[in-house]
């Protein structure tokens, strides 16, 4: 069973100006929200500076409409030689209601290289993950770095 290492949270309220044209938030929006919270998780991970190599398939689940909140989850879940996976997922709730009463509605992997001071990839973070690595992972920890 995989240990969970470090998970960072954060909550959006949407507004008028995150809507697309048909009333709903902006897909672009959600992805910058989901990319901002999956790199501050990857940097307080490493200690080290993070830039995202990929997002891998973000999956939208359902529509985000004005005056709801957006709150997001973002957690370690592989490591490789000089990058990290991290696993992001989005709920939507009326502003009035408890997070329990959320819905998922967009989740994504993102992966992210660790840079060094002169801003080339670096292995010189403490790894914390020691279980086996899922055959997935293994997939998309080999591509890139």
């Amino acid at each position: 069973m995989r240990e969970v290492l470090l998970k960072t949270n954060s909550t959006f309220l949407v507004m008028p100006n995150d809507l697309n044209p048909f009333g709903t938030l902006f897909g672009g929006t959600m992805m910058s929200w989901m990319d901002k919270i999956a790199v501050l998780c990857a940097m307080e991970h490493t200690g080290r500076n993070c830039v995202t190599l990929f997002a891998d398939q973000i999956k939208f689940h359902a529509p985000v409409h004005v005056q709801e909140v957006v709150d997001m989850s973002s957690v370690v879940i592989d490591e490789g030689i000089t990058s990290l996976l991290i696993h992001v997922t989005a709920n939507k709730r009326k502003s009035t209601e408890s997070r329990e009463n959320s819905l998922l509605v967009a989740e994504s992997i993102f992966k992210f290289v660790s840079l060094d001071k002169n801003g080339n990839p670096t292995d010189k973070w403490k790894k914390r993950i020691h279980s086996q690595r899922s055959p997935i992972n293994e997939k998309i920890l080999s591509t890139g770095t």
